[in-house]
C-alpha cells in the first residue's frame, strides 16, 4: 500500500482522498479546533510524508537504537483521517492498492 501511495505522488493522493473525507469531523492536532482549509492541506502533506517514509520523516537522527514502539502507537494516521462513511473508507482501501498516479 505504501508503494502505491508513493507512486501516486503527494498531490495525486491528496486529490484522491480529499473527497472521501469528512473534514468537519477532523480535529486540528495543534489547536484542538476545526481544521482550516490551509491547515487541512498541511495535515495532508504530513500524513502523506509519514505514510511513504514509514514515519522516518519524524525521527531525529541519533546513535541510540530504537524499536518501532508499541503497536497501538504505530500508524495513527487512520485516527486523524475521518472518512465520510464506510463506503468511502472501502473505496480508499481498495484503491490504495493501485492508487492513480
Amino acid at each position: 500500500m505504501t508503494r502505491a501511495i508513493s507512486a501516486a505522488g503527494k498531490q495525486g493522493w491528496k486529490d484522491f482522498i480529499a473527497p472521501l473525507l469528512d473534514a468537519d469531523k477532523m480535529i486540528d492536532p495543534l489547536t484542538g479546533g476545526k481544521l482550516t482549509p490551509a491547515r487541512l492541506q498541511e495535515s495532508f502533506d504530513a500524513v502523506f510524508d509519514r505514510i511513504v517514509t514509514d514515519g522516518a520523516i519524524d525521527r531525529v537522527p541519533s546513535r541510540q537504537r530504537t524499536g518501532r514502539g508499541a503497536l497501538a502507537n504505530q500508524r495513527q494516521e487512520h485516527r486523524f483521517l475521518q472518512f465520510k462513511d464506510a463506503e468511502s473508507w472501502q473505496a480508499y482501501s481498495a484503491a490504495a492498492i493501485s492508487m492513480p498516479g
